[in-house]
């Protein structure tokens, strides 16, 4: 069935979606089911290598994994070694249905991130961070992802990822320009 079919119904066709990828991805066992959450974590095109250290698994593990979500068409092929949703719409259905297990990843899909560099890598993390309530981290990885675009000559990249520092530093008051200066405490300002 596909989802074009089902949203052009009108007949609770994005509900009924949803529901049908949850059913699928029950279907598998738990250990599938938190690979398939850390790759909606991660995003559009995944990394098999970076889903493995995320999960704390094998590289066998994480293939099996792989090939069971692929088998219930949760999760595609893209390249070799990268997967991605079949659909946006069933990455957000994973993201939606598996709030807990979502949670747990985050942190850890950040920290891998971080590890990362570059300024795509470094974006999700900031993001990843900020969802995970680290305000200072968050701000720390947007800097990064503005110095790596802009050293490769991704000037768009690098004006959102600056316009995104801002932002993360006043939340929490830090000055990105002082290398190693850390708070003892990220302090929300008055009135934010």
């Amino acid at each position: 069935m596909l989802i074009e079919d089902l949203l052009a119904s009108g007949l609770g066709g994005t509900e009924r979606f949803d529901r049908l990828v949850r059913q699928r991805l029950e279907g598998l066992p738990a250990a599938y089911r938190r690979v398939v959450v850390a790759a909606a974590v991660l995003g559009e095109d995944v990394d098999g290598q970076r889903l493995a250290v995320v999960c704390r698994a094998s590289d066998g593990e994480v293939s099996e994994a792989i090939a069971a979500a692929i088998v219930v068409q949760i999760l595609i092929l893209r390249a070799p070694g990268v997967v991605a949703f079949r659909h946006a719409l069933t990455r957000d259905a994973v993201l939606a249905g598996n709030r807990a297990e979502r949670a747990a990843v985050v942190a850890r899909a950040a920290a891998v991130l971080d590890d990362e560099g570059g300024p795509d890598a470094a974006a999700r993390a900031a993001e990843l961070w900020a969802e995970a309530g680290d305000q200072v981290r968050a701000s720390r990885a947007w800097q990064r992802a503005a110095t790596a675009a802009g050293a490769g000559g991704a000037h768009s990249t690098c004006q959102l990822a600056s316009r995104s520092t801002l932002p993360a530093c006043m939340r929490c008051e830090v000055s990105w320009t002082q290398p190693g200066r850390r708070p003892a405490a990220p302090r929300p300002l008055r009135g934010a």
